[in-house]
């Protein structure tokens, strides 16, 4: 990847030292164990007898790209500070690390009681993260050189965008406050008029890391590369969302020379089986939903020990 896409590359802020990337841990991860943990634990309960130190043995039953290590170890730091603290786990696995299936990813020591309480949590969480990192992966494979991004069709917020990141994929935006992508919901504010909304966008764009465009036909794209955005400092993408390979192939085609700052991303209903025929000379970037919309967990088992 060059160092033109960087601007979609948002990873180095989804760290633990991020107020916002921890506000959606607790809101997506604790926040999980809140709802299902908080008010008891019927089953276990009835067995506190037998309660004794176990361990729990995390395995795949299939292969894929692990994601969720640091998150994971927050979120048990944040057991062991709340009443869990015999946990004691070990990792097998870094973050884009593959497994297969067999391998324990992660094993935990503890009272059997919190085990079972953390349980469900824990592999909703790992299952969902490896399976973006898994899926996304593929979609970086068959898409080289060109680089494969995310988009806000998210579960789990910024913890979703983290897993792309760890398959290979660029985040895009994070949030509706780190940069301006205008769609076509935005020019019907503005009544369709791209010339208010181009003199609304160019005093303002000093301190977006992007700005992303969306167009609808090869008259918007000309609008948008005579436009004063051609002078701008900041990244431009123009985003061709739902054309057809072919339409792209015919409007990439006339376009001509474009502003160095400029580049073309694609988007709208890509999957794995249609990735190849997006890869079209003058794309620079290609956004996909899918990585996380829809995306299947990896299949992992808790078992006690």
């Amino acid at each position: 990847m060059s160092d033109s896409f960087f601007p979609y590359d948002r990873s180095a802020l989804l760290t633990l030292d991020q107020p916002f990337y921890r506000k959606d841990l607790e809101c997506f991860l604790w926040g999980a164990f809140q709802s299902d943990a908080s008010r008891g634990d019927l089953s276990t309960d009835l067995l506190l007898r037998w309660d004794r130190p176990m361990t729990a043995f995390v395995e795949s039953r299939e292969d894929g790209l692990f994601s969720g290590l640091s998150e994971i170890r927050w979120f048990l730091e944040r057991l062991i500070n709340s009443g869990f603290s015999d946990l004691a786990p070990a990792f097998h696995f870094q973050d884009a690390q593959p497994f297969y299936s067999g391998d324990v990813l992660l094993e935990i020591r503890a009272k059997a009681s919190h085990l079972l309480k953390l349980e469900r949590t824990l592999l909703n969480f790992l299952q969902r993260m490896c399976g973006i990192a898994t899926l996304t992966r593929r979609y970086v494979d068959l898409a080289t050189p060109l680089p494969v991004a995310a988009t806000r069709k998210t579960l789990y917020g910024l913890l979703d965008k983290k897993a792309v990141s760890v398959g290979g994929g660029l985040t895009h935006r994070l949030h509706l406050g780190d940069a301006p992508l205008i769609k076509d919901n935005h020019l019907a504010l503005v009544r369709g008029d791209w010339s208010a909304l181009i003199s609304g966008i160019q005093d303002k764009t000093d301190s977006f890391p992007f700005l992303t465009l969306e167009v609808r036909d090869e008259k918007e794209v000309e609008i948008l590369l005579n436009s004063p955005l051609a002078h701008l400092q900041c990244p431009v993408f123009i985003l061709c969302d739902n054309f057809t390979p072919l339409q792209l192939r015919k409007l990439l085609g006339r376009v001509g020379s474009k502003p160095p700052t400029f580049y073309f991303e694609v988007s709208g209903g890509i999957e794995l089986h249609t990735l190849q025929n997006y890869l079209i000379p003058g794309v620079d970037v290609i956004s996909i939903g899918a990585l996380t919309h829809s995306v299947s967990a990896i299949d992992l088992s808790f078992k006690l020990v």
